[in-house]
């Protein structure tokens, strides 16, 4: 085999389907999700913070048992769970958004549905759109 075939083999298994061919793609996985580095920075801080809470509640715990710690604690721990949760479905939706083949996780991709879904204005724009709606 020549590299000019294995280059053009290669080129056929990146070649990705134009938006009619075959349904692959419709408009909505064409949308893809951009999340800022602002939002990305303000989630690791927070949960950073928040697990620094934990910690607090548990020093707190070993001194002796008190309301204080045990809201340290409780708040610590459910804010950290739901930030690196949060942190996880910002990596999903760039990857997905990438069209890499990710894992499915239903609860990311209904999250990512919702997000990605066109707005109003896309669909008044499709609908003035003289080719989906022939002639009339």
């Amino acid at each position: 085999m020549s590299t000019a075939s294995l280059n053009s083999n290669l080129n056929n298994l990146n070649a990705k389907p134009e938006n009619g061919a075959s349904g692959a793609f419709s408009s909505s996985s064409n949308r893809r999700l951009k999340i800022k580095f602002v939002y990305k920075f303000f989630a690791f801080v927070f949960s950073v913070v928040a697990l620094s809470w934990f910690f607090e509640g548990t020093r707190q715990m070993q001194a002796g048992l008190s309301v204080s710690a045990i809201v340290y604690v409780l708040a610590g721990s459910l804010l950290t769970v739901a930030l690196i949760g949060l942190q996880a479905f910002f990596i999903y939706a760039e990857e997905k958004s990438k069209d890499n083949r990710t894992r499915k996780i239903r609860l990311f991709d209904a999250v990512y549905e919702r997000l990605t879904r066109p707005t109003c204005s896309d669909k008044s724009d499709e609908s003035t759109d003289p080719e989906t709606h022939g002639d009339n």
